[in-house]
């Protein structure tokens, strides 16, 4: 019979090297349950040092960049995480994808303020930009990070891009603008969560992916409100039939947003089980979004995306360009009226 050598300091069972090891371990404290072989990064802005392991918080590492760039280098696709300690990170981090990886703001379940990425002249975290039939985000999330627009004014940048998303999710994040947006043009906006590529790319096709619990917002007064909270597709979409939107899940989010609560830049037909649910969208401005969720309608209006149980105050439309028959229990104002039903 085998017997335990003893407990390493990270909090994982070393065992005699006999024995055949399967399941999952627990590390020191967090309560996240690691498949094994899992690996943790570490990143704490004030006391860590890129030229540290990463290992341990003694020995984080100082960038979110950093810690990314290592995790793909050294990723034994087990389920990894990296853990971001409460603070401000201005950077522009940009990463090929993420794969079998958890990106956490360490807020031991406090408000999403406490970590905050932010690029001084472009997007916070670009995952895969501008990438083109293989996927980016990969079984991965991102949790518990404030997401800001560039501190410059840059427009067209938005918070957070994941170019190609799939068995992912975003969960527990904030997203704000920072300056004043002045309610861009179609092409020139300012946004929270963009999913799909920032140009017009095609064969996006993302699937099986949640984004739930968020707040889009203002990071200050309320000018500074985002044009578009979420988005799929490009800002410009001349071939929609290549942008496919499958069995994917928007909910419990709430959305302040000058134009666009929701925008889906996708193809009529290609939308197939996914639904957006339980959000309610309103804007900072006065009578709501210009519209609260939208189909660009390219190629006809979706066929196959539900819309079920929103609260949505809107200046012009409150759904558009939806199957009627896909609308279900959402209650909406239009232009500061009274609220009510409304199936299209």
């Amino acid at each position: 019979m085998a017997w335990l050598k003893g407990v390493r300091t990270d909090g994982f069972i070393k065992i005699d090297e006999n024995v055949n090891f399967r399941g999952t371990v627990v590390g020191t404290g967090d309560g996240i349950m690691r498949p094994y072989g899992a690996l943790d990064y570490y990143v704490d802005g004030t006391d860590g040092d890129d030229s540290y392991s990463g290992k341990s918080w003694e020995g984080a590492f100082a960038t979110v960049q950093k810690a990314i760039t290592t995790q793909i280098a050294d990723t034994n696709a087990k389920g990894d995480n990296i853990w971001i300690a409460p603070g401000t990170y201005t950077e522009t981090v940009t990463c090929s994808g993420l794969t079998n990886v958890n990106l956490i703001g360490a807020t031991c379940g406090s408000y999403a303020d406490a970590v905050i990425m932010q690029s001084a002249s472009g997007s916070a975290l670009v995952v895969g930009a501008d990438e083109s039939t293989s996927s980016t985000m990969t079984n991965s999330s991102i949790s518990g990070i404030t997401f800001l627009t560039s501190s410059a004014g840059t427009r067209g940048a938005p918070a957070l891009v994941v170019g190609f998303m799939t068995k992912s999710i975003v969960d527990r994040c904030k997203f704000a603008g920072t300056y004043d947006a002045g309610k861009g043009a179609a092409i020139n906006t300012t946004c929270g969560l963009q999913i799909g590529n920032v140009t017009d790319t095609n064969f996006e096709y993302h699937e099986h992916s949640r984004i739930s619990n968020c707040e889009f917002t203002s990071g200050g007064i309320r000018q500074w409100e985002l044009d578009v909270a979420i988005r799929v597709g490009a800002k410009v979409t001349t071939t929609p039939e290549y942008k496919g939107f499958k069995s994917m899940i928007i909910e419990n989010n709430i959305i302040a947003a000058e134009v666009y609560g929701i925008m889906l830049n996708t193809g009529a037909a290609s939308c197939g089980g996914s639904v957006i649910r339980n959000n309610i969208i309103t804007s900072h401005q006065g009578g709501g979004a210009y519209r609260g969720i939208c189909s660009d309608a390219n190629d006809g209006e979706d066929s196959l995306c539900f819309i079920i149980d929103n609260r949505i105050q809107a200046q012009d439309d409150g759904i558009v360009n939806f199957g009627t028959y896909l609308t279900h229990g959402n209650i909406v104002s239009i232009g500061g009226g009274t609220p009510g039903a409304e199936t299209a």
